[in-house]
């Protein structure tokens, strides 16, 4: 997994901490770090710990495969619409809502 990325809520809207970053730079605010020169805009700006993701990596010969293999983690599954609050959770199966064009062709 990759290190939680930073994110802000900055003027009511949930921003990832680099496109926030490239905005604060447009003002030349001065400061030690992005939260305090959001705080120059908006007082109420806070920061979140954003999302990981995951990692994967391809062997590209048989020597690789032996030095990626101690590394390797089982497939993550995909979380119960109950309890995961996906937005486009299904709660009966976990999985995601398929787009109108693959229940069109379900029909049939």
């Amino acid at each position: 997994m990759t290190e939680p990325a930073d994110e802000y809520i900055f003027k009511g809207e949930r921003r990832h901490g680099r496109g926030l970053r490239m905005t604060l730079s447009a003002y030349n605010l001065k400061g030690k770090n992005t939260l305090e020169r959001a705080r120059q805009l908006d007082p109420n700006a806070i920061t979140l710990k954003g999302s990981s993701k995951h990692r994967y990596l391809f062997p590209l010969d048989d020597a690789m495969r032996k030095q990626i293999e101690p590394l390797r983690k089982p497939y993550p599954k995909r979380g119960l619409g109950e309890i995961d609050n996906a937005p486009q959770s299904n709660e009966e199966t976990g999985g995601a809502r398929p787009t109108s064009p693959l229940l069109e062709s379900s029909d049939e």
